[in-house]
């Protein structure tokens, strides 16, 4: 195999351990306050990359450009500094979220980096040049060419899938978060919109959840605990919100309901008065036909009392008996009607 095949197998190599080497230190690191192993790795594998991408750059750029301990661990210094600032601001990019902040620490570049890890990082880059990378190197050389190639495919494989599962579940939580900002920022622009809103934001709140995973954290130990208060902070707001809709709908309800007692005892009362007025109409009525039917019988009376005394028969009032008898029969009629006004 060419020399240069034969690098490249090697910083291979050489990437595959310094991430699983990193990926331990680091939960170590992390969990010993609370004497525990924490890992904080972005993949479900055993390691992280950029520990192995950082010792590839300590390996190739910075050795090279080194000529004793100092500037091995200034090179280290920056360069892993710069490195970690561009990845942080790749995953929030990407993923809409802070990874790492260091915004706590004393002389941190936008929460990105600080200046403790990077001297951190600055020892470590002396660690490696003259403490691990002489014995990697003597491993190198007493590993087989074809046992290493079988190695550095069986570690394709693995990393390759868990890589593509990874982004395919960051992806799944990226769009479950932009939804949930989509439905809670409309919810909260539109009354009518505010109970389907909050119930799809909780939705993808939960999709959100199944890849917990994925979203405690990446270095920082209190990103776990973070993580956590994000969620429970979207919880209360949503519950909130959701007391603050009911409470509103309740209030309408009851004016509504209200408004509709008030307009059935409106309707009431405009009945009651309809039917005293319809009463009182059927009783004048009533009156003025007893009346009128009474002057009838006086009159039919008091003909049949004249034609009895001059020998004629005597004829119905009804059948007219002059246009005297008929201006009188009109007359007392007219003042039967008029009486009930009068009174």
């Amino acid at each position: 195999m060419e020399p240069f095949l034969i690098n490249c197998l090697h910083a291979y190599f050489y990437f595959m351990v310094y991430s699983f080497g990193g990926w331990v230190v680091q939960g170590l690191y992390v969990g010993a306050k609370d004497f525990k192993f924490v890992n904080t790795g972005f993949f479900h594998g055993p390691y992280v990359p950029i520990f192995g991408f950082g010792c590839l750059f300590i390996i190739y750029i910075v050795d090279r450009l080194s000529m004793n301990p100092f500037w091995v661990f200034v090179n280290t210094f920056w360069l892993t500094s710069v490195l970690e600032y561009i990845t942080s601001w790749y995953l929030q990019k990407k993923y809409h979220r802070l990874w790492w902040d260091y915004s706590k620490h004393r002389f941190n570049i936008h929460g990105r980096v600080c200046l403790l890890n990077s001297t951190l990082y600055g020892v470590a880059g002396l660690v490696v040049t003259y403490v691990f990378q002489p014995w990697m190197e003597n491993l190198v050389a007493h590993i087989p060419l074809h046992a290493m190639e079988g190695i550095m495919v069986l570690f394709t494989i693995v990393f390759g899938t868990d890589f593509i599962t990874t982004n395919r579940e960051m992806g799944r939580h990226r769009k479950a978060l932009e939804q949930l900002h989509a439905h809670v920022q409309r919810a909260v622009s539109s009354v009518a919109y505010q109970d389907e809103g909050f119930a799809a934001a909780v939705a993808s709140l939960q999709k959100m959840q199944e890849n917990s995973r994925h979203v405690r954290g990446f270095v920082h130990q209190r990103m776990d605990e973070a993580y956590q208060t994000s969620v429970d902070r979207v919880n209360r707001h949503i519950q909130e919100a959701g007391q603050r809709v009911q409470q509103v709908q309740d209030r309408v309800n009851a004016r509504v309901q209200e408004a509709g007692a008030r307009v059935q005892a409106v309707q009431d009362a405009a009945a009651s008065r309809m039917q005293q007025a319809h009463e009182s109409v059927e009783s004048h009525v009533q009156e003025v036909s007893r009346r009128v039917g009474t002057c009838r019988d006086q009159l039919n009376a008091e003909a049949a009392g004249s034609g009895s005394g001059s020998g004629q028969k005597p004829e119905p009032v009804s059948t007219g008996a002059g246009k005297d008898g008929a201006s009188d029969v009109s007359q007392t009629a007219a003042d039967a009607v008029s009486e009930p006004k009068s009174k």
